[in-house]
């Protein structure tokens, strides 16, 4: 596996100033001639195996209820050589004919100087990705592995503009909650909330201090239900109440509900 910035063939060194030509997957349940099911129905060719059993793995092949019209974004890394952006949406039916529509998952996979032309910040990535389109599922997808291309610094800075939440609003509490929540994070703590607005901002309010840190943030999934394949530092669940506090726990997992951080 070649390391970042070597593999110029994807389009993975960028000239200074221009934009960035990134990689990219696409993982989704196809009938192919070797496997039928969820799979990565389009990879780059310079991913090794295991690399690509974290994309995988990584990438929801089921979704809570209600998830029709929403959406679920994560970020993670790679052996820490790869940054990883993804966004999951329901697709078109399965090829099944059960009546399932299938879930698909598209990924943008930076290198380490691709990463910090968006100032180490994966909000930044997704909001410049979201507002260009480049997180869309596509139809008909098929197995080229032409790049995507990025501009060299970020439309938007500002995760609450894709994820309708008002960073300043309540800062007071936001603030409190992210000095306890790094606190967690930095001994090592996994943790868990509620998917909602307020947790979102959050989360982006935690991004925001790593990144004043200058230190690699930390991966994060939100909307996708708990799964014990999927060990993200962060998790935004669709829902929250003792069963999965439960399967929380059992998994080292600390549950977290933003109430408590109200009174600032």
């Amino acid at each position: 596996m070649m390391s970042p910035g070597q593999h110029n063939r994807s389009g993975m060194l960028p000239t200074i100033g221009g934009p960035l030509n990134i990689a990219h997957a696409t993982f989704t349940s196809l009938r192919g001639p070797d496997l039928s099911g969820y799979q990565l129905t389009s990879c780059p060719d310079f991913l090794d195996q295991n690399s690509r059993k974290v994309l995988s793995k990584c990438s929801p092949t089921q979704v809570p209820n209600g998830f029709e019209n929403k959406e679920a974004f994560a970020y993670y890394r790679i052996r820490d050589k790869w940054h990883v952006v993804s966004r999951s949406t329901m697709g078109a039916p399965e090829y099944s004919d059960r009546g399932n529509r299938q879930i698909v998952t598209k990924i943008l996979l930076l290198s380490g100087m691709q990463f910090a032309r968006y100032e180490n910040h994966p909000m930044q990535v997704i909001s410049t990705a979201m507002s260009l389109g480049l997180l869309t599922s596509i139809p008909n997808m098929d197995k080229s592995i032409d790049s995507l291309q990025l501009p060299a610094r970020p439309i938007l800075k500002n995760g609450s503009r894709i994820f309708d939440t008002d960073i300043r609003r309540n800062s007071t509490w936001s603030d409190s909650a992210c000095v306890k929540i790094m606190r967690l994070l930095n001994q090592g703590k996994r943790i868990a909330m509620a998917h909602e607005p307020r947790t979102v901002h959050i989360l982006c309010c935690i991004l925001n201090q790593f990144q004043n840190l200058d230190t690699t943030p930390p991966s994060f999934c939100m909307g996708l239900p708990l799964a014990r394949h999927r060990s993200f530092d962060i998790l935004l669940l669709p829902e929250m109440n003792s069963v999965i506090r439960q399967q929380l726990r059992q998994q080292s997992v600390m549950p977290i509900d933003s109430d408590r951080f109200s009174d600032g």
